[in-house]
């Protein structure tokens, strides 16, 4: 929301604020990729995922996860990205390499979206000012008509 309130075009997985700014901005100005929630929900219900089919048979997505401990990182100690090494070929329960694709198509959608210098500006602009929507006091009397009841206090501000 933060990108979103200056300008910045939401290059995301269709979940949490995500889902709200797609129905603020529209489709067409956002760069949403990956999985939906009936394709999570139906991978993980068939408990057949396995991130190592990835890995194995993408050569970007290889290149990547080895460079997690392989010493391209050469200020990095060469075991300290081990653990999400690991959670990402042996667990990867967000499915960030299932994704993977999805995600490089998205960003090469990006970068020509950005050279229509037109098109860029016109989002941009839209999703700035839609951002409106996302504004603490929106968001606070929501929860408060939705999850916490309370009662408000008026205060009475006077100059003293």
């Amino acid at each position: 929301m933060k990108f979103m309130m200056n300008g910045g075009i939401t290059l995301g997985t269709l979940d949490g604020a995500n889902v709200e700014i797609l129905d603020m901005v529209g489709e067409e100005n956002v760069l949403i990729f990956g999985m939906n929630a009936k394709e999570v929900e139906r991978t993980y219900n068939e408990g057949v995922y396995d991130p190592k089919h990835y890995y194995y048979n993408d050569s970007r997505l290889h290149l990547v996860i080895d460079q997690l401990t392989n010493g391209f990182f050469d200020k990095v100690p060469a075991l300290e990205f081990l653990d999400i090494q690991n959670n990402l070929l042996f667990r990867d329960n967000y499915f960030i390499l299932k994704d993977f694709d999805a995600y490089c198509a998205a960003h090469e959608k990006a970068n020509e979206l950005y050279k229509n210098r037109q098109k860029w500006l016109s989002m941009s602009i839209l999703n700035t000012a839609r951002s409106y929507f996302f504004t603490t006091d929106r968001t606070m009397e929501e929860y408060n008509k939705d999850i916490w009841h309370l009662d408000k206090i008026k205060v009475n501000w006077t100059k003293r």
